[in-house]
Formats: structure tokens, C-alpha cells, sequence
């Protein structure tokens, strides 16, 4: 019943396998009762992450992976939802890091690098 556009946002991102401008109603009414909330993450986020996790573990995933990371960090700054993250199990499920080709991976870590140095992430 709510799209992007409704709430200032364009759609256009680098996390294109998470780019819904309208979330389906059936896929809305069957996670309603599972769900505690929803959250948005720019494109330096997700690079931001993906820098941290390649620096700390080695490991490259597909940027819309990182998304995900970013919910516990969400959770933690507000009050009012930081008790969620000591309920219940928390799964981070990433998938695609393998098929991103290294040409592509290396525009990637370009991104990282410029989406870091303003904040001092890395």
C-alpha cells in the first residue's frame, strides 16, 4: 500500500536484487506477524559494509548483501529497539559473491574507498 516514491525515495540503487518500489501484499501479509520492522540503507552503507567485512573476514559478497549487516547497527542506535537484538536468533544469509565477476568486484572496492573517507568507517 506504500511504495518508495511515497516516502522520498527514488528506487534507484546498487542493491538492485533488493530494489522493490512496492512491496507485494502477499508477501506482506505473510511475514506481518514475524516482523518487528523495516529499514533503508544508501549505496555508501552497503559499500561501507562490504569494505569491512572483505578487510576483517576476507570475504566478498554481492553490496545488496550487506543490507542485512546493517539492521543490528539500525537496532543498537534507537532506544526503543535495541532490546530486539537480545531476543530471538538473528540469520544473516548472503548469497552471489562468487559470480560477481573481478572486474566488477574491483569497481566495487573503488566505490568502498570513496564511500569510506568521509565517515572514517575504514
Amino acid at each position: 500500500e506504500v511504495c518508495v516514491q511515497d516516502i522520498g525515495l527514488d528506487g534507484k540503487t546498487e542493491a538492485d536484487g533488493l530494489a522493490v518500489s512496492r512491496p507485494s501484499k502477499l508477501a506482506c501479509d505473510m511475514v506481518k506477524d514475524h516482523l518487528a520492522g523495516c529499514f533503508t540503507v544508501s549505496d555508501d552503507e552497503l559499500f561501507e559494509a562490504l569494505a569491512a567485512l572483505e578487510n576483517a573476514d576476507g570475504r566478498f559478497i554481492e553490496p545488496s548483501c550487506c543490507a542485512g549487516l546493517l539492521g543490528p547497527r539500525r537496532l543498537r542506535s534507537d532506544p526503543s529497539t535495541r532490546e530486539l537484538l537480545e531476543k530471538g536468533t538473528h540469520v544473516f544469509w548472503a548469497t552471489g559473491g562468487a559470480l560477481v565477476p573481478e572486474e566488477d568486484r574491483q569497481q566495487f572496492r573503488a566505490r568502498w574507498v570513496q564511500a569510506a573517507a568521509p565517515s572514517g568507517m575504514l
